[in-house]
């Protein structure tokens, strides 16, 4: 077991890192691009999916506005998120360690009990919501298969 910090590049800057206690500590925490792309591929990973008959039924202006308008937005709570975890780290040394449940515990420090709960269920809800997405489309996309190659005719209700 090594206890000496030891350095490696990233982005262009000399990052410290070290192993305190058997646990591997990150003086730094997470850069913003990492932060950011995590929260857009969290975000859209599901949306992005359904987004081309989304735009669609927007029209494709008003889609592509709404899309470019989400992007945005995804980035900016990247950069928040990232920058409210490394005031976490600095507080809270058990942080600085892995964390497995970052949004809840986020939302301990901020609301109490509570939060975590409230959150954890959120965070549950969300993905629910999203395999239900992922199966009615999955559903939808086999109808239209069975259909275009054995002119089956089955509602992807019933194929779900």
């Amino acid at each position: 077991q090594r206890n000496e910090p030891w350095r490696r590049e990233k982005y262009g800057e000399e990052e410290e890192m070290k192993i305190v206690d058997g646990h591997f500590e990150n003086t730094h925490g997470i850069h913003w691009l990492i932060v950011t792309m995590l929260i857009v591929g969290e975000t859209a990973g599901g949306g992005l999916v359904a987004l081309p008959s989304s735009m669609v039924d927007a029209e494709i202006w008003a889609g592509a506005a709404l899309t470019v308008i989400s992007a945005f937005a995804s980035g900016y709570t990247g950069i928040l998120l990232g920058e409210n975890w490394l005031m976490m780290q600095d507080r809270w040394s058990e942080y600085r360690h892995f964390c497995r449940k970052p949004y809840p515990e986020t939302a301990y420090r901020a609301l109490g009990e509570w939060g975590r709960v409230f959150t954890s269920i959120l965070l549950s809800v969300q993905q629910f919501c999203l395999s239900v997405v992922f199966l009615l489309l999955a559903s939808n996309n086999i109808s239209s298969l069975l259909f275009v190659l054995f002119s089956i005719q089955l509602n992807f209700c019933f194929v779900a």
